[in-house]
């Protein structure tokens, strides 16, 4: 059973990173805001942003409707985790 809470909700603050290189292992399990990240691709559950340097980082699962395109300039909020053998960060 869960009691919904309806005062004094969880609020989640996220730590702005600047590029894609500023996301480390030291923010696994954290949430994380970058902004003016362009989308490169998106596939199958997956979203491929870049930041200013070109250096881009991967967003799974990526929910969207088709109104998310390529070129689309996006504000990242996210909480971060790794995959391929825990080397590469995604959020």
């Amino acid at each position: 059973s869960y009691e919904k809470v309806t005062q004094n909700p969880l609020t989640l603050t996220a730590a702005t990173k600047a590029s894609v290189a500023d996301v480390t292992a030291a923010n696994v399990a954290t949430y994380v805001q970058m902004t003016n990240m362009a989308v490169t691709s998106v596939g199958t559950g997956t979203l491929t942003v870049k930041d200013s340097t070109g250096a881009t980082i991967d967003i799974k699962p990526a929910v969207t409707d088709g109104t998310i395109i390529p070129g689309n300039v996006l504000t990242v909020k996210a909480a971060v985790d790794y995959y391929d053998n825990g080397t590469t960060p995604v959020v």
